[in-house]
């Protein structure tokens, strides 16, 4: 039976993420008795806990343990194999303060409609902002670190009186011209 835990970078779960386990066999019976949660003192802590699937249990640790030991025999699955060695979990629930940052794009005021998409390094669209006329600065919340790029398009779309109007989100855009693309690295708590 193999375990794996969302647990990244050594010791860290990122921000608002709780401890998940997961077993390469579908679980068909955890012995709560044997799992022994600990706090940043050392104090041992109820943990809530639920199935997310049949593979994964997740546990409620933001913010109330930081250490996780599995007996032996823990975790049984649908084909009778249980953990047989006791494994130990060390970690820290990031805080998103500290983790997420920020990125303000400043520019003179606009005349007419443009979407600002931020794009991950693999080119998928993260956020985007429909910005109006006259706006001069927007701002891009909750970034996990990371190098980004961002794409500006202006909208020439008009109505049926020739006048421009602002596309709205996942609409069917006709008519669009990319102004830029930069890229940009966002760092922890930036």
């Amino acid at each position: 039976m193999i375990i794996k835990t969302n647990i990244t970078k050594g010791t860290k779960l990122l921000p608002d993420d709780n401890l998940t386990i997961t077993i390469d066999e579908p679980i068909l019976n955890v012995n709560d008795s044997l799992f022994h949660f600990l706090d940043k003192d050392s104090n041992e802590v109820t943990v809530d806990y639920h199935f997310d699937n049949v593979n994964t249990l997740l546990f409620y640790t933001h913010n109330t343990a930081q250490f996780l030991q599995i007996d032996s025999a823990g975790i049984e699955s649908v084909f009778g194999n249980m953990n047989q060695l006791n494994t130990n979990y060390t970690f820290e629930n990031l805080m998103g303060d500290d983790y997420f940052g920020q990125l303000f794009v400043k520019f003179d005021s606009l005349n007419g409609y443009y979407l600002f998409e931020l794009l991950d390094k693999k080119g998928v669209v993260v956020k985007e902002y429909s910005a109006i006329e006259n706006e001069s600065k927007i701002t891009f919340n909750k970034l996990k670190p990371g190098k980004y790029q961002l794409r500006i398009i202006e909208d020439v779309n008009t109505d049926k009186y020739g006048r421009k109007v602002q596309f709205k989100h996942n609409s069917n855009r006709k008519k669009y011209s990319i102004i830029q693309m930069k890229s940009k690295s966002v760092l922890n708590g930036i």
